[in-house]
């Protein structure tokens, strides 16, 4: 139910996977001794930043609020990086190359010469699928029990586009197992009428 949220800049499309990614964890490897360019400024930035310092020869870390929205002990280990350059409210105007990403451009009109670059700006919700199908509730959270239902029998629903109160990997998978028994149930009560 989630995709990457982008910056919705010029050669952001054109690049990705070419240079434009949107996971740290899976792509800063590619980056051992390259330079790198971190887009974000909440705690999947930073993480993505500490995640990149480790490997990177350098990494540019351009967040577009003037302060950090994230956590101080992981803003701090982030400046603590001798080969991470930060960038306050900063934003990105393009991202260039010719066949694969090779700078981006400020909207101040400067440039960075990267190797690629990692987005972590969030996530959206996905409802394509079941906007019109079940309830949502006023954050378009499809709404359920606590067995999964939704508004129509026999659609269950589990992970982030519900409307339960956290959003985790560990939830998201033990809503999605609940769901899967309550699939098995619904199709036992069908077999007995």
């Amino acid at each position: 139910g989630k995709k990457p949220r982008e910056l919705n800049v010029p050669g952001e499309e054109k690049f990705k996977g070419k240079g434009v990614s949107y996971c740290a964890i899976c792509d800063a490897p590619f980056y051992k001794k390259k330079v790198v360019v971190i887009a974000g400024d909440g705690n999947s930035a930073l993480h993505a930043a500490i995640t990149a310092a480790e490997v990177a020869s350098h990494v540019y870390l351009i967040a577009k609020h003037d302060k950090f929205i994230g956590e101080e002990i992981l803003i701090d280990k982030v400046k603590s990086y001798k080969n991470v350059k930060i960038f306050m409210a900063t934003k990105i105007a393009e991202i260039c190359g010719d066949k694969k990403v090779d700078s981006i451009r400020l909207e101040s009109g400067e440039e960075i010469k990267t190797d690629g670059i990692i987005i972590e700006i969030g996530h959206e919700i996905d409802r394509t699928l079941i906007k019109d199908l079940v309830k949502l509730d006023e954050k378009n959270q499809v709404i359920i029990d606590n067995m999964q239902n939704t508004s129509v029998p026999g659609i269950f629903a589990a992970g982030d586009l519900t409307n339960t109160p956290y959003n985790q990997i560990v939830i998201s998978a033990g809503e999605g197992a609940k769901a899967s028994l309550s699939v098995f149930n619904y199709l036992q009560s069908l077999k007995q009428k």
